[in-house]
C-alpha cells in the first residue's frame, strides 16, 4: 500500500495492522496529508483477508495524538475553495471513496472492517 507522507506509517506485522501516527514534534497532530492517507490505509486493511486486528498508536512518548494540525491552517484554508477541499462536502465521499464529510466517517470504516474480520472468523 502507498501513503505519500512519512507522517502516517502503515506496517503490516502477522495478522496486525499496524497505524502509526508519525509527528511527535507536534504531539502527532493530524496534517491534511496524514488525514488523506489515513482512509487509504484503512482500506486497504479493510480488504486484506489476513489482517485481523488494526492497532493505532502515536509515535514518541508525549501524545497519542493532539488533534489537527492547526499550523496548516492559514496555508491549506486560505479561500472558500481550499477549505471546500480539506473539509469535503456534504456526502462528497474522500480519498479512498469511504468517508462522507461528516464525524461518523471514521465509525463507519470501522464498522465495514469489523463486519468483515467477523465473517471471517
Amino acid at each position: 500500500m502507498q501513503i505519500m507522507t512519512e507522517k502516517l506509517i502503515a506496517k503490516k506485522e502477522n495478522h496486525i495492522g499496524w497505524i502509526i501516527f508519525n509527528n511527535p514534534a507536534r504531539h502527532n497532530a493530524v496534517s491534511l496529508e496524514m488525514w488523506h492517507a489515513l482512509p487509504i490505509v484503512l482500506e486497504g486493511y479493510v480488504n486484506d483477508p489476513e489482517i485481523r486486528v488494526i492497532i493505532i498508536k502515536g509515535a514518541g512518548e508525549k501524545a497519542f495524538v493532539a488533534g489537527a494540525d492547526i499550523s496548516q491552517f492559514k496555508e491549506k484554508r486560505s479561500s472558500p475553495e481550499a477549505v471546500a477541499e480539506c473539509s469535503g462536502g456534504p456526502r462528497q465521499q474522500g480519498p479512498a471513496g469511504l468517508f462522507e464529510a461528516d464525524d461518523s466517517n471514521d465509525t463507519r470504516l470501522l464498522h465495514r472492517w469489523r463486519h468483515r474480520a467477523c465473517r471471517r472468523l
